[in-house]
């Protein structure tokens, strides 16, 4: 091969990098193992990059008497420490990028110089437990970076933390550590209100493709779908669910709204578009506010967000009466009304985070994205019975009530929302997670498939014909990834990052020179 004819392979043969996000209980290593040998097929090489295991080789969390740990205290263990190391540096991405540091070194010494950049070769991040793990990602690794969100219901993951744990302690009745694994769970969601906390909950609705756990031929076959859509594969089209998650992306696009965009489609059984609707002001005569539109009232263009207000009324209101009552000490009876609710909602360790009566929905001017398109079918006269609802995000309590009542049968999500309590308050007619009577009930269920944000990219028009008409052949060995990119510029980002590690390395926690990972059990 001559000198130009290598480097134009070197270009093509591209590396790809995969982040893996699972909530913990999760059976990570079985969707590894299918990617990897999915992406044998497409005669790639795989190297696992660990980030817990990279914990390891900090001396600081590497404490030996920890070895032998019960599985609980050993997970718990290694959130704190991952917890420390983000509040310590200050970077929500600080585990990534040591994981980087990491892919430059196994560059290095797996090849001669002449020989770089490593043709067809992959590395999979596991797994990612920030969003700003997966921010720096994609800056720096750009289209050749997906993001794989595996999903398993709470159910199924608490029951397989507490057999974990039973297993551990070599005892056989795994019922008794449920609780251990359900305080596992709640810390992987979310750990407390810190910036730099693990936080699973606002990571997962990151991933360029969502997959369920399941047998591991289903999980085989998403995975083969994603991967061979990736590499440029002509025929595949999307599916039902894809199709209406894309356009409530879409209609979501047109909020305003002052704290997220939300939308909601509504489908028939086959498919078709019935009503559609986005988190936004209503305005007379039916509908939500568009651009343009003459007396614009948004929230935005009256300068604050209503809810927020009222919710700080409300508190600022119950510590008056609290402290007229003399149910103060000196300390908090001294400060004025404003400061108390100061104390009360912004301070670090303050006493409200996470009470309900931050999470009050009830007073913001906004019409939710799913009323907005149950209203938008009933001004029509559409009937929703039997249908399917597409949401960005988790319905609230307030919009269930409506979902239930309009006769819709199904409902498809992405994002969680901690504060509905939809589940909690219709108990009987709401199956959430597959659970419960369906032939009864409302199915509620995370969002399976391609997400919205690759949709475009991974079904827009590929050469499909030969000049003769027939089909074209696809081959995986001889497919190429889409990943924009002609020289590996990211590898020159890696440079940077790793000699930022090695100058700083009392901050990262890392001793004289940085180890390599190992490969180590399930975390």
């Amino acid at each position: 091969m001559t000198g130009s004819s290598k480097f134009l392979q070197q270009l093509t043969d591209s590396e790809i990098f995969i982040g893996l996000v699972g909530a913990v209980g999760t059976n990570l290593s079985v969707v590894t193992d299918v990617i990897k040998e999915e992406l044998s097929r497409l005669n790639y090489k795989t190297e696992v990059i660990r980030l817990s295991d990279i914990l390891k080789f900090i001396p600081k969390y590497n404490d030996k008497r920890k070895d032998g740990l019960p599985e609980d205290q050993r997970i718990q263990s290694l959130m704190k420490a991952g917890d420390d190391l983000r509040e310590s540096t200050k970077a929500g991405e600080a585990l990534a990028l040591l994981g980087i540091s990491a892919i430059r070194e196994f560059r290095q010494e797996s090849l001669k110089e002449e020989e770089r950049p490593i043709p067809r070769q992959a590395y999979i991040f596991r797994s990612l437990k920030h969003p700003e793990e997966v921010n720096k990602l994609k800056k720096i690794y750009g289209s050749a970076f997906a993001v794989v969100s595996i999903y398993a219901p709470r159910s199924e993951r608490v029951d397989r933390l507490a057999e974990r744990i039973a297993e551990s302690k070599r005892d056989s009745d795994k019922t008794q550590y449920r609780s251990n694994a359900e305080k596992l769970v709640a810390l992987d969601a979310k750990s407390g209100h810190r910036k730099y906390g693990q936080n699973v909950q606002d990571t997962f609705p990151l991933g360029d493709v969502f997959i369920r756990m399941a047998e591991k031929e289903a999980i085989r076959k998403d995975v083969k779908r994603f991967l061979e859509s990736w590499f440029g594969h002509p025929f595949h089209t999307p599916r039902k669910d894809e199709y209406g998650m894309f356009h409530a992306y879409t209609v979501s696009l047109r909020s305003a709204d002052l704290s997220r965009q939300v939308g909601a489609v509504i489908t028939s059984e086959n498919g078709e578009i019935l009503a559609v609707g986005c988190n936004d002001v209503p305005k007379a005569l039916g509908g939500t506010v568009w651009e343009g539109d003459p007396g614009d009232f948004r929230d935005f263009q009256v300068g604050y967000d209503s809810s927020a207000i009222m919710k700080d009324r409300i508190i600022a209101e119950l510590l008056g009466k609290l402290k007229e009552k003399g149910w103060f000490s000196d300390q908090f009876s001294a400060l004025d009304g404003k400061e108390l609710l100061n104390k009360a909602l912004n301070d670090d360790d303050s006493p409200l985070n996470g009470a309900r009566v931050t999470s009050i929905l009830e007073f913001g001017r906004i019409v939710h994205a799913e009323m907005s398109a149950i209203m938008d079918a009933a001004r029509r006269g559409v009937p929703l019975q039997g249908a399917t609802l597409y949401c960005t995000t988790f319905p609230c309590h307030m919009c269930a009530r409506h979902i239930i009542s309009a006769g819709i049968k199904r409902v498809v999500f992405i994002e969680p929302y901690p504060k509905s309590m939809a589940k909690d308050l219709y108990p009987k007619t709401i199956a959430l997670d597959e659970e419960g009577d369906q032939s009864s009930s409302v199915v509620f269920e995370s969002f399976s498939g391609i997400a919205p944000s690759k949709y475009i990219d991974l079904f827009k028009m590929k050469k499909r014909k030969n000049k003769d008409g027939t089909i074209v052949n696809w081959d995986p060995v001889d497919s190429f990834p889409s990943v924009g990119m002609l020289v590996p510029t990211y590898q020159f980002v890696e440079t940077v990052i790793t000699d930022h590690i090695n100058k700083n390395r009392t901050l990262f926690g890392l001793q004289e020179k940085t180890k390599k990972t190992e490969k180590g059990g399930e975390s």
